[in-house]
């Protein structure tokens, strides 16, 4: 199936998408009290990336928030790749919300 440019996509709608597995985040949220959410630039099966504002560090950040059956696996995976870092982008840190 092909998307035109000018359809809005929201995952949420698809039959994939099981209500109560993502975390249900808004634009303007603020996390932790440390991170404002700003935009989503992407989304998966097992997560979504967030584009945010860093409050404390002046800095915008993105988060990865996974769905809990994906968080392990996808951790020790980011660990690994965070030890060869010449090509990889940095885990800075893990949070639990």
């Amino acid at each position: 199936m092909l998307i035109a440019n000018s359809q809005l996509v929201e995952e949420e709608t698809w039959e994939w998408c099981k209500p109560g597995e993502f975390y249900p985040v808004h634009i303007g949220e603020i996390l932790k009290s440390k991170h404002q959410v700003a935009g989503k630039p992407g989304y998966g099966a097992y997560g979504t990336a967030w584009l945010c504002r860093d409050l404390l560090g002046q800095k915008h950040v993105t988060l990865k928030i996974g769905t809990p059956e994906a968080l392990m696996s996808e951790l020790r995976a980011l660990r690994h790749f965070a030890t060869i870092r010449r090509r990889v982008r940095l885990l800075l840190r893990v949070h639990s919300i």
